[in-house]
């Protein structure tokens, strides 16, 4: 989806969530109707799908945030110090564990060169491709991207976004897996809310400019 205006972003964002949310609700009316003989097996496909959904949109996201910025149309020198970083990262890679002095000339000089030119981000799936969205991954793709880790997220590394993920792993691998209906249910408030910033703040982005430099920043 390519959204060129934030209303576009916003209304992409939030029906994605949306609709999410509601097959979320309606596993959780399962799961709390369902006898005790068959409360396990549903617990455990719920809890499988709100982590489908959990790293489903803030993949989405993340995505479309960065689709949004390379239809900017952005130089190098315009972009926020994160999102520079996606921009050169194929040729800061060029430097990395190498001793030769002309290496690092070798960059400088492209820098110079690139520096008022348009910027290339990389492609959103190159960037926001990992299959486990953990905690320790979540904070790399936020602050990678220049969106705020706030307090919410802290809050909710361990018992809630790393638990749902080892949970979720061990049924993905049939592995044995008693799932607790009140925890589920904990799961399903916390991953909404977390899900909920994620679009707040790719909005808040957007809204702001934040994916470009301050004027007094850009010579």
């Amino acid at each position: 989806m390519r959204a060129r205006t934030l209303d576009d972003l916003s209304a992409f964002l939030r029906d994605d969530l949306a609709w999410r949310r509601k097959e979320n609700r309606a596993l959780q009316t399962l799961v709390h109707r369902s006898e005790a003989s068959q409360k396990q097996a549903i617990l455990r496909g719920a809890i499988a799908s709100l982590y489908a959904h959990w790293e489903g949109f803030v993949k989405t996201s993340c995505r479309v945030y960065i689709e949004f910025v390379k239809l900017r149309k952005l130089r190098n020198c315009e972009l926020s110090i994160p999102l520079l970083g996606l921009a050169l990262k194929l040729n800061l890679k060029r430097t990395e564990n190498v001793d030769r002095i002309d290496s690092h000339r070798e960059f400088s000089d492209w820098l110079l060169r690139e520096w008022q030119r348009r910027a290339r981000l990389p492609d959103p799936e190159d960037v926001i491709s990992t299959s486990n969205l953990n905690a320790r991954v979540l904070k790399d793709y936020m602050l990678g991207l220049g969106l705020p880790y706030g307090a919410d997220f802290e809050m909710a590394e361990k018992p809630v976004v790393d638990a749902l993920v080892r949970i979720r792993n061990n049924l993905a691998h049939g592995e044995w897996q008693l799932v607790n209906e009140s925890e589920y249910d904990q799961f399903v408030i916390w991953i909404e809310r977390l899900m909920l910033r994620v679009c707040e703040q790719v909005e808040d982005a957007v809204a702001n400019s934040t994916y470009r430099r301050g004027l007094t920043q850009l010579t």
